[in-house]
C-alpha cells in the first residue's frame, strides 16, 4: 500500500470523526445561566414566587454545574445547629453530567447536597428562546399527593 493512500485513507477517517463531533460553541446550553423566576402551579391555579432566590446553572460540554438558595436567609455568626437545620432546606446543589434534546434536560449527579440523588438521572422539560431557558417539572402535590403540582423556572444567560 503507497504512502499517499494511506495518509489518505487515515486523514478521511480522522475528517469523518471529527465532522461528527459537536463544534464548540455549538452546546445551546453552553455558558451560564441566571434564575429569575420561578412559578409554582397547583390545581390551575399560578403563584409567582416574589423572591425566587439566587440560583445559577453552568453547562460545559457534557457537565453541569446548579446552584440554589432563598434570597431572604439571616443567621447569626457563627450560625446556631438549629439556624443549620433551616439552611438545609434554603439551599440546593448539584453537578455532575447532562444531556439535552427534544427540549429534554436530563441530568445526572455526581456530587450533591441530597446523597440519595448521587447516580439517578432526572429530567425536565427545558425550553430555550434565545437567551431564555424555561425548566418545567412536576410532581405530587403536598396536600393532595393525587393532584400534580407544577414549577417553572426561568433562567437568562449571562452574558
Amino acid at each position: 500500500m503507497s504512502n499517499t493512500f494511506r495518509v489518505s485513507v487515515v486523514s478521511f477517517a480522522l475528517l469523518s470523526i471529527l465532522s461528527c463531533a459537536q463544534p464548540p460553541g455549538e452546546e445551546p446550553l453552553a455558558g451560564a445561566w441566571k434564575l429569575t423566576s420561578i412559578t409554582v402551579t397547583e390545581s390551575g391555579n399560578a403563584t409567582p414566587i416574589e423572591n425566587p432566590g439566587a440560583g445559577v446553572l453552568l453547562f460545559h460540554g457534557s457537565w453541569y454545574s446548579q446552584t440554589w438558595m432563598e434570597a431572604d436567609r439571616m443567621y447569626s455568626d457563627p450560625p446556631t445547629d438549629l439556624e443549620k437545620l433551616i439552611a438545609y432546606d434554603a439551599f440546593d446543589a448539584s453537578t455532575g453530567t447532562y444531556t439535552y434534546a427534544n427540549q429534554q434536560l436530563t441530568l445526572t449527579p455526581q456530587v450533591a447536597r441530597d446523597p440519595r440523588s448521587v447516580g439517578r438521572s432526572t429530567s425536565t422539560r427545558a425550553v430555550l428562546e434565545g437567551d431564555k431557558l424555561t425548566r418545567t417539572r412536576e410532581q405530587p402535590s403536598r396536600e393532595d399527593p393525587s393532584q400534580m403540582m407544577q414549577w417553572t423556572s426561568v433562567y437568562e444567560r449571562v452574558k
